[in-house]
């Protein structure tokens, strides 16, 4: 055996020696020539492959990400409008109506998803609002805290140098006033304590320039909460989840100074059956919150395979397309008709967050893994996160690793490739890549079939014998390049490493070998069908 490995590299380094001048400055060539592309980013491939890489792996993960089930989305719909006749926006006093029902279930904490700018109409203020909470003998009642959502100011009208989504803590200097104050009526703000503490608080959105992310602090300002973060700090104090949170006091702030980046799951809590059935929603987990292992790695791997060529939110398939996300989602039309008891079992300790889904009202987020949700849903999702995560949620902690890891790799690789090439071209591993190649194309169109996709199983067919008769060893390297990039990322998300351009990692990849290829390896005229086609050497293996 060693003496093999020792003719092997005596036979790199006589290759090499012929081309020393090739395989010192070319790959250098190379990667300068990406290195500006890349920093240039003149027509946003390398952002777009950013955002496309972290909706890969955030899919493929997905079923791998266990929700905390102690949150809560109640959404204002259309059935319950019409039902009691009401219009939108809804009256300060049927909200306050409302918001009394949901507190009477003992919730660790009520996130309202509303803005409450001026009055909704003649006899309508915000007291209206707040006396069925106020004027109340109940206990239960006086003791759920209440986030309220406000405004903040649009960027141009803060100090210049403000950002809505930074890493650095503030920690010195008064506090940035970032309220617009026509968001938050006065005699809301009157219930409020300064600190940020008390039975009423406030979150603020119409952040921006934070891309997907979701801040936990505006500007890094612990007293700029956005409303997750507000609502997650009294989830915090409730004494029945307190001991959960002691991990990192969320008051201290450190730990949360970066924004986030929402982890979605693939399985719906046991409790959204109550709203929704599985002809709605993909299958949910099991009344005791469990997932067997078989199930989890069979979804993450549909996700990857069947995920390569399209996008799997437009799938007619429930449990590719991923529709609910794993929070709970309530209508208010069906809880509405529920009974007390049933009030309690959904809302009971969990944290709740009351939001719209009304027709015509563009409040919605484009959710990478669920498309397109309501905001409310977005904010659950969210909160979700830190409460299943705590100060491990997914965020961009590495800013060395993401200034110039992608370099170091792209230099490593480059000098790495010659060698690569020159195992890749030995005839019996090219001739394994062929079969590999076809046999990949074969399986892809299978699954594809399997799924009731006729139209994607027949293109997968099509592309899988157009390569094998002109390029039969090529594909399998990209394919398996592309697995073996997407499980990487996948598995860094365990050291909390966000998802990075993987995908842009693989066409570079196949660049270096266009570029370089023929400097290392002498081209031949290429035959029809090619000499290594699977399908050529089947056909005439009948023939003889």
């Amino acid at each position: 055996m060693f003496g093999r490995l020792g003719a092997f590299i005596r036979e790199l380094g006589s290759r090499f020696r012929g081309h020393a001048r090739v395989s010192l400055w070319l790959p250098a060539a190379v990667v300068l020539t990406f290195a500006i592309i890349e920093k240039l980013d003149a027509f946003g491939l390398h952002e777009a492959m950013d955002a496309r890489s972290e909706q890969a792996t955030l899919r493929i993960v997905s079923p791998y990400y266990t929700p905390s089930r102690d949150v809560a989305v109640v959404l204002v719909d259309d059935d319950y409008l019409k039902s009691r006749g009401a219009g939108w926006p809804l009256r300060f006093a049927e909200q306050g109506r409302l918001l009394r029902q949901i507190a009477a279930s003992g919730p660790s904490v009520i996130l309202m998803d509303f803005v409450y700018p001026h009055q909704h109409g003649s006899g309508d203020d915000i007291q209206s609002l707040l006396a069925p909470i106020l004027s109340s003998s109940d206990e239960t009642l006086s003791h759920v805290p209440i986030v309220f959502t406000a405004m903040a100011k649009p960027l141009a009208s803060l100090p210049q140098g403000f950002e809505f989504c930074t890493e650095e803590l503030k920690e010195h200097g008064p506090p940035t006033d970032i309220l617009d104050p026509e968001s938050l009526p006065t005699a809301l703000s009157e219930q409020m304590q300064a600190n940020g503490r008390g039975r009423f608080r406030v979150g603020y959105i119409r952040w921006s320039r934070c891309g997907s992310e979701y801040p936990l602090m505006l500007g890094g300002d612990p007293n700029a909460p956005s409303p997750v973060f507000a609502a997650y700090r009294a989830f915090c104090e409730s004494s029945k989840h307190a001991a959960r949170c002691k991990h990192s006091d969320p008051w201290a702030a450190r730990d949360f100074v970066h924004p986030m980046i929402v982890r979605p799951g693939a399985f719906p809590t046991p409790e959204q059956r109550f709203a929704y059935s599985e002809s709605v929603c993909q299958r949910p987990m099991t009344p005791q919150g469990a997932v067997p292992v078989g199930d989890r790695f069979l979804a993450a791997l549909q996700q990857l395979t069947l995920g390569v060529f399209g996008d799997l939110r437009q799938s007619p398939s429930q449990q590719l397309s991923l529709p609910c996300p794993a929070v709970t989602v309530l209508p208010l039309s069906r809880l509405q008709g529920a009974s007390r008891d049933t009030w309690n079992e959904l809302l009971r300790d969990k944290a709740v967050i009351v939001g719209a889904d009304i027709s015509g009202v563009p409040d919605f987020v484009d959710a990478p893994v669920h498309g397109q949700i309501p905001g409310a849903v977005w904010h659950g999702m969210a909160l979700d996160n830190l409460v299943a995560l705590d100060s491990n949620y997914l965020a961009q902690r590495h800013p060395a690793i993401r200034k110039y890891g992608g370099y170091v790799l792209l230099i490593l690789f480059a000098y790495a490739f010659p060698f690569i090439l020159h195992f890749l071209e030995l005839k019996p591993i090219r001739m394994g890549r062929a079969w590999i190649s076809l046999t990949l194309w074969m399986v892809l169109a299978v699954t594809y079939m399997g799924f009731g996709d006729v139209q994607a199983a027949l293109f997968c067919l099509a592309i899988g014998v157009g390569l094998d008769l002109t390029l039969p060893s090529t594909s399998a390297i990209y394919l398996v390049g592309i697995a073996v990039a997407a499980a990487c990322s996948a598995f860094l998300l365990k050291w909390g490493v966000p998802p990075g351009n993987w995908l842009g990692v693989v066409l570079v990849a196949a660049a270096f070998g266009h570029a370089l290829k023929p400097y290392y390896h002498a081209s031949a005229v290429r035959q029809f069908p090619a000499e290594l086609s699977v399908l050529r050497a089947v056909f005439s293996h009948k023939g003889e």
